[in-house]
């Protein structure tokens, strides 16, 4: 079945194939002016950097975040608490991926009330999230947003054939000297680790 469209001109017909799909999608469509295209490309751009499911940062806008505030915050003033979700395999295995889907939306619902000092909240992993703290204060700050975060417990799923607890495994680092992003993470996958 052969299928025709045609483009902003009235005067251009193709054949529609696969490829010239693709190749329509990945240049640029001269009919629209060149602004209308930039502000196409930042929406594009702010699409792939979010996680579609929990409308949040994804991890290249954390770390870039991140690097940032490293390089311009100084000693103790960028801290990072990262979040780990518990038994989130399990609940996609037993339940499916639309009950796993629950327990992320928790999770990030979750790290935005407890994390509301944090400068951003990211997805960094499929199960893993982040918080960023900068400023005077980053250290209590963060150490605080884990103590509420290590403690909060959900049940999801209530009134369902399936209820299960929302456990988050918590861990935190705070800047030192010359810190790279790198660093910042081991340390606080350190203490994650530590703490399960």
């Amino acid at each position: 079945m052969e299928e025709r469209f045609h483009f902003h001109t009235d005067d251009l017909h193709r054949k529609k194939t696969h490829r010239d799909s693709i190749l329509f999608l990945g240049g640029r469509d001269s009919a629209r002016p060149p602004r209308t295209n930039s502000r196409l490309s930042i929406r594009h751009k702010r699409q792939a950097s979010g996680d579609f499911l929990t409308g949040l940062p994804l991890r290249a806008a954390f770390e870039a975040s991140l690097a940032r505030h490293l390089k311009h915050g100084g000693t103790g003033r960028v801290a990072l608490v990262m979040v780990d979700v518990m038994g989130l395999k399990e609940i996609n295995d037993q339940y499916g991926f639309l009950a796993g889907d629950d327990m992320i939306l928790a999770a990030a619902a979750c790290l935005q009330k407890h994390g509301r000092g944090g400068r951003i909240i990211a997805r960094i992993g499929g199960d893993e999230f982040g918080v960023l703290f900068v400023g005077v204060h980053a250290s209590e700050s963060a150490a605080h947003a884990a103590d509420s975060l290590g403690r909060s417990r959900r049940l999801l799923g209530r009134g369902k054939p399936h209820s299960h607890r929302l456990t988050m495994h918590v861990g935190m680092a705070v800047s030192r000297s010359n810190d790279s992003p790198r660093h910042l993470f081991e340390r606080a996958d350190e203490s994650l680790r530590a703490r399960r």
